[in-house]
């Protein structure tokens, strides 16, 4: 099962990691009320997207913002962090990064999940045949991924305007190829 799963992981995770250091300015350090509203504000959109009841899913929904920005408020009063400093503002590097990384993971995650449904529905691809489908667009990501990663620095300021640019005429081409095809065509696109 999944908790016998989870105790073995946590189990893992104490004997291949390190005793944690015992110096003066980490000594009892554990931000328990931050992380239990993020996870409270987790919780609280997840079970607002099971019910059937609209108002009752725009309250948690609206209690998992609540939480989030509430977690925010605290850490940035916090002397200890859990962002990095400048982490929501748009005028500075880190948080103009983080910002870029949220949005492209939004605009990038659902064609991802839901290419399989699209796929089988739209072009009548058994679920084995989507499924290697997004294993091929996974394949994709993994293999780019690296590639980049192994570049020089000096090639960093074209990457981070390129590729953002690459995905949004790749999240185009899709938007245009997933209802008429052809499938190779898609495969392109990502």
């Amino acid at each position: 099962s999944i908790a016998l799963l989870a105790g073995l992981l946590a189990i893992g995770v104490f004997v291949s990691f390190p005793a944690p250091s015992r110096d003066e300015d980490n000594a009892g350090f554990y931000p328990f009320g931050r992380l239990s509203l993020v996870a409270l504000g987790v919780g609280a959109i997840s079970v607002g997207g099971l019910t059937d009841q609209i108002a009752v899913a725009l309250g948690l929904i609206l209690a998992g913002i609540v939480a989030f920005a509430g977690m925010i408020t605290l850490d940035l009063r916090a002397s200890k962090q859990l962002f990095p400093k400048g982490a929501f503002r748009l005028n500075g590097g880190v948080g103009l990064a983080l910002w870029i990384v949220l949005f492209v993971s939004i605009a990038i995650a659902p064609p991802d999940i839901y290419s399989p449904l699209f796929l089988q529905t739209l072009h009548g691809l058994s679920a084995t045949v989507a499924g290697y489908v997004a294993a091929t667009q996974a394949f994709g990501w993994t293999f780019t991924a690296l590639f980049v990663a192994s570049l020089p620095l000096k090639y960093a300021p074209r990457l981070i305007v390129g590729a953002p640019l690459m995905m949004g005429v790749g999240l185009i081409g899709v938007s245009a190829m997933m209802a008429p095809g052809p499938i190779w065509m898609l495969l392109l696109m990502v």
